[in-house]
């Protein structure tokens, strides 16, 4: 499977509910090959791409990255393979097929290359022992080899919403969007904060967008404990957290905040594991002043140049009256 942030094929891979991701099977072939059939088993977080599969023989591949070169030859399916995703037997995805003359073709040692991918979906297992895709080989007379296997993890944050710099005076009421890296998507959540899918953010007037103008199903808001959960993130991004609404008396946030997952491979057993994270935002209450420069701290200026200019003329006044006296 291929770990999107550095092109890299292995046995892990993370990645974000909603992202394509691309697999690998390789099969070193026999001379006197027969009924040669590949099966692929997706776990439920998995959605097989329909008619994603590309078939190579003996393409040249990446020492590095194990990518096929992009001037490879494809096999054509004509008259050598058949892919099938119907009537399939061991809960299997997909079948591929290769004819009898395909089969003849192969001498010892070749290397037949299947490309194919599949999308993370809202079904998708978070943490725990990843998003499992697995193959085998079927060959002759129901000869099968073992099941051989990657996984595709999916990582999630709690965020904790706080008043005044004190993490114990936890805010309810507060509500947020999460939008992508680029900025131009907004998730949708179910009802346990895991992501359902993106869609675009809606039209802002005048630079902003209005609460109302938000998909409700992008908008969470923090329980009794100032927490919201987000399910369903890639290690290798980083994600915003906009506030839209926040509780009476406290400031709505200027800018947004960064939410970015940390996560490792275990190379010895081929599984991922995620640092517990928290994203923790804080909230002031009271007045709020202009930003600096803008209009509203121009009047304030002016206002007090004003006020000390009406003082000293009362106190000169005030000199001039005494010696008069």
């Amino acid at each position: 499977v291929e770990e999107d942030s550095t092109g890299v094929y292995g046995k892990v891979n993370d990645a974000e509910i909603g992202q394509a991701v691309y697999f690998k099977t390789v099969i070193t072939a026999m001379s006197g090959a027969k009924n040669y059939m590949v099966h692929d088993e997706m776990s439920d977080g998995l959605t097989y791409t329909p008619n994603s599969v590309k078939v190579y023989l003996n393409p040249s591949v990446d020492a590095t990255t194990g990518k096929v070169a992009a001037d490879a030859t494809e096999v054509t399916a004509t008259n050598n393979y058949e892919v099938t995703t119907t009537a399939l037997d061991n809960n299997c995805d997909f079948h591929v097929a290769f004819t009898q003359a395909f089969c003849d073709m192969l001498v010892d040692d070749d290397q037949i290359v299947i490309t194919y991918a599949a999308t993370l979906n809202e079904r998708a297992e978070v943490a725990g022992n990843g998003n499992i895709n697995k193959t085998k080989l079927g060959w002759g007379n129901q000869n099968q080899t073992e099941w051989v296997s990657t996984a595709t993890y999916t990582w999630e944050s709690d965020v904790l919403k706080y008043g005044n710099g004190t993490e114990s005076n936890v805010l309810e009421g507060a509500q947020f969007v999460l939008l992508n890296s680029d900025k131009d998507k907004v998730a949708k959540f179910d009802a346990t904060g895991k992501i359902t899918e993106w869609i675009d953010l809606p039209t802002a007037v005048d630079g902003k967008i209005a609460l109302t103008s938000w998909d409700s199903e992008s908008i969470q808001t923090t329980n009794e404990d100032g927490k919201i959960f987000i399910k369903g993130l890639d290690s290798t991004d980083i994600y915003y957290l906009r506030e839209v609404k926040t509780p009476e008396g406290y400031n709505l946030l200027g800018e947004d905040q960064e939410v970015q997952i940390a996560a490792s491979e275990n190379t010895a057993n081929y599984t991922m594991t995620q640092t517990a994270l928290t994203t923790k935002v804080n909230n002031q209450s009271g007045s709020e002043l202009p930003s600096t420069g803008g209009l509203g701290t121009t009047i304030f200026y002016v206002a007090g140049s004003i006020l000390l200019i009406g003082a000293a003329v009362l106190l000169i006044t005030k000199k001039r009256m005494g010696k008069k006296e």
